[in-house]
């Protein structure tokens, strides 16, 4: 049951990005580390990695945001998927998501007359971050290990004095 839920997801925040950075839109924005508020004037699609993302004018197409909190403002919409992984999402009075609805390792706020009309699936444990964290960490480690190893073959090493 989860394990689709987490594929859609990922497939999201792997596709969306690509198809953002299509040099043809000139309407479709993406960011990593920079946080994104659309314009009033709306765009096509919206991707994020390692920001947030605020909608303040309608999104055509999907927004994807990974580690990173979504806010869809009040009587804005997005007219397609919204997928977000390792963050919060809030719906504000009268916000829509025009299509489905994917959440991993965060929260739902959804205010009054705020609507999803597609599918909704939510992973909302924290505790899934640590499939994404877990191979990263063992690799850290493992480059720490090897640092050590060597420094220690080499022994103490003498310090230069100053004067």
């Amino acid at each position: 049951m989860f394990a689709p839920l987490l594929l859609s997801a990922l497939l999201v925040a792997v596709v969306v990005p690509a198809s953002a950075a299509d040099e043809n839109s000139g309407r479709s924005l993406s960011s990593v580390g920079g946080n994104i508020t659309t314009p009033a004037s709306g765009v096509d699609d919206v991707s994020c990695v390692f920001c947030s993302v605020d909608v303040r004018g309608d999104v055509r197409g999907s927004v994807s945001v990974v580690f990173g909190n979504l806010t869809i403002e009040p009587g804005q919409s997005v007219h397609e998927e919204v997928s977000v992984v390792g963050g919060d999402l809030t719906l504000r009075r009268d916000a829509q998501i025009g299509g489905d609805m994917s959440l991993v390792a965060g929260e739902l706020h959804q205010e009054p007359g705020a609507s999803i009309r597609g599918d909704q699936s939510s992973l909302s444990s924290r505790w899934w971050l640590l499939i994404f964290a877990v191979p990263f960490l063992l690799l850290a480690g493992v480059i720490w290990l090897i640092v050590w190893l060597v420094r220690l073959q080499r022994g103490p090493r003498a310090r230069p004095h100053t004067l």
